[in-house]
């Protein structure tokens, strides 16, 4: 009887423990949590959702995104807060800002130190979108020094003098966009390392369906290929809101150009 007393008094103080933790837990507001980073991949970072303005919750498609309201600065209209029960914390509140625990892939650039490529970025509409929480791809960022060895072999030895070529100009934005990979349709699944094998093609932001395609070797390195050049994936999927950055050690290239025959 005295070991069933104890047993019970153990039980006891355990249930009450875990209630009490439990408590805690509910009465800590979600968004004073954090997402780094470096963290684990979270699908709903702190409890956040993103989701999609519809008449009805009985239809799967919508007819624009959350991307696409905060884009055309919707997200104060009446229509965006004033919402079903179903989403009291109002439609878009990751897209339209309404989640301070969340990165931008922008945030996980400038984190990382790849500053090379957000210049590349700046001369194209992607530098822009990458700023937004709510844009749903995934970039293939090379560091730094692999930008500098491409621009050295396109014939540049300074930002300045990109600068000051048009031609330089474009080029380097259609290289940015072969950089970002959109999600797969109509699942709108953005590209992580999982998925990167067996020769997958994917496509990029770059007009024409340009594509990249990706293998695993035999120890899980991914390797992504282009027709004028390939890259090891050296940090592997690096979580920003609704989005991811791996980071490669080459520049991609998409066509022959000089340097790149």
């Amino acid at each position: 009887q005295q070991r069933q007393r104890s047993l019970g008094a153990a039980l006891g103080s355990w249930f009450n423990a875990q209630q009490q933790q439990q408590s805690k837990q509910q009465r800590t507001p979600p968004h004073l949590s954090t997402v780094r980073p470096e963290d684990p991949p979270l699908g709903l970072p702190c409890g956040c959702s993103d989701v999609d303005p519809r008449d009805s919750f009985l239809r799967a498609k919508v007819d624009f995104s959350c991307f696409d309201q905060a884009r055309w600065g919707a997200c104060s209209q009446p229509f965006m807060l004033e919402t079903p029960e179903e989403v009291p914390e109002g439609y878009c509140q990751i897209s339209c800002g309404r989640c301070p625990c969340c990165s931008t892939l922008d945030d996980v650039l400038k984190y990382k130190g790849l500053e090379m490529f957000r210049w590349m970025l700046s001369f194209s509409e992607e530098s822009g979108k990458t700023r937004m929480p709510g844009y749903m791809v995934t970039l293939l960022a090379p560091t730094d020094s692999a930008i500098w060895s491409a621009l050295n072999r396109l014939g540049y030895t300074s930002k300045e003098a990109v600068e000051r070529d048009g031609s330089a100009k474009g080029i380097l934005a259609d290289i940015g966009r072969y950089h970002v990979l959109p999600p797969v349709e109509p699942l709108k699944a953005t590209w992580t390392t999982p998925f990167m094998r067996g020769d997958v093609n994917m496509y990029t932001m770059l007009s024409g369906g340009k594509t990249v395609s990706a293998k695993q070797d035999g120890s899980g390195k991914v390797i992504i290929l282009s027709p004028k050049s390939s890259a090891n994936i050296i940090e592997k999927d690096l979580y920003a809101c609704k989005g991811y950055v791996e980071i490669l050690d080459a520049v991609l290239v998409p066509w022959a150009m000089k340097g790149y025959a």
